[in-house]
């Protein structure tokens, strides 16, 4: 699509996000180059049209990728504020307050991208994502109850399911995560239970204590 429109400003973004999503991929030979070209791409939607939120949320994607969260916390405010409907930049935002930020904002924008997109096929992500910043106010049976929503969604893949159980595990629900784990075990899947401590996710809060324990 870039290739034959090299003004389509969506296409841009949208490979952009492609690329980001390689760079954080298991299977990935070139993490760096997909994330150096994750940033390219959506350094050109910009160029084309800043006023279009999806080039908005990409270059907010591809700066949290390369550890600049308050950055990508920034231009996904922004993709927003240019498109009121716009459920993916609510998502985003939602997942850096919930990762890093105020669980209040996290819960307020991953509602509202649920309302303004139920069916997306991210859905798992919201979930997951309110369930950490339930976990971030120790509010542990919550918690619970949205990593259990989100690791039950067919969508759900492995490095969802380890985190998921995670948060159960935290919440003390231990027999529910450790079949999660048995499952993926039998299933022979790819995951990392660390990868949530390292960049670009870098965890922070009281989140990160309860998981670390």
């Amino acid at each position: 699509a870039t290739e034959l429109d090299p003004g389509f400003v969506g296409a841009f973004a949208a490979l952009s996000e492609c690329q980001a999503t390689l760079a954080r991929s298991p299977f990935c030979t070139d993490a760096k180059g997909e994330a150096a070209a994750a940033r390219r791409t959506a350094e050109e939607a910009m160029r084309l049209d800043e006023a279009a939120p999806s080039a908005q949320f990409a270059y907010a994607h591809a700066s949290w990728l390369h550890g600049a969260p308050e950055v990508a916390l920034g231009h996904a405010r922004q993709s927003v504020a240019l498109g009121p409907s716009f459920a993916t930049g609510f998502a985003e935002i939602g997942f850096y307050e919930a990762l890093y930020g105020d669980p209040e904002q996290a819960f307020a924008n991953l509602a509202r991208a649920e309302v303004l997109n139920p069916m997306s096929p991210f859905i798992d992500s919201v979930h997951i994502d309110r369930a950490v910043a339930h976990l971030q106010r120790d509010d542990l049976d919550e918690a619970a109850f949205w990593a259990t929503k989100a690791v039950s969604k067919r969508e759900s893949y492995a490095q969802m399911q380890i985190t998921g159980a995670m948060v159960l595990a935290a919440a003390g629900q231990l027999g529910a995560a450790r079949r999660l784990v048995e499952k993926l075990d039998e299933e022979r899947a790819v995951y990392d239970p660390h990868k949530v401590f390292r960049p670009p996710f870098s965890l922070r809060g009281p989140a990160r204590d309860r998981l670390l324990r």
